[in-house]
């Protein structure tokens, strides 16, 4: 296991909703992260783990414009982002629907979406996965 702690944001166009992925470890191919939901009103973090491969696909959809989705291999949660139009819609489970979760969607802009795909494509840069 190696321990690891980046962490990556991606936020609403407004800044009133975020999504957050800290690293917490790898093991092998597997990352897990603490995915937290954050709204001006409350937050919920849970664990999250995915393999390279899936994170390199999502990025890839992404890259392309092309809906991406990232879902949690121990639990229902996810992360899918859409493109419809000039518009980025961000779709976010937090946690298991079998355990506490929350449900957040918010519009964001290109600009935050390349931040958040830089961050994951370092994190995967330094583990010569590209």
């Amino acid at each position: 296991m190696l321990t690891l702690t980046n962490k990556v944001t991606l936020s609403s166009t407004d800044d009133s909703l975020k999504l957050i992925l800290a690293t917490r470890y790898l093991v092998q191919i597997n990352y897990t992260f603490d995915m937290t939901g954050a709204t001006k009103l409350k937050s919920h973090t849970s664990h999250f783990c995915v393999r390279k491969e899936q994170i390199f696909d999502f990025v890839c959809c992404i890259d392309q414009g092309i809906t991406a989705e990232l879902q949690d291999n121990d639990s229902d949660g996810y992360i899918k982002i859409s493109f419809k139009d000039d518009t980025i819609i961000v779709y976010v489970q937090i946690g298991g629907s079998h355990e506490e979760n929350i449900h957040i969607e918010f519009t964001t802009g290109i600009n935050a979406v390349f931040i958040f795909t830089e961050g994951l494509r370092e994190l995967l840069n330094n583990e010569d996965i590209y």
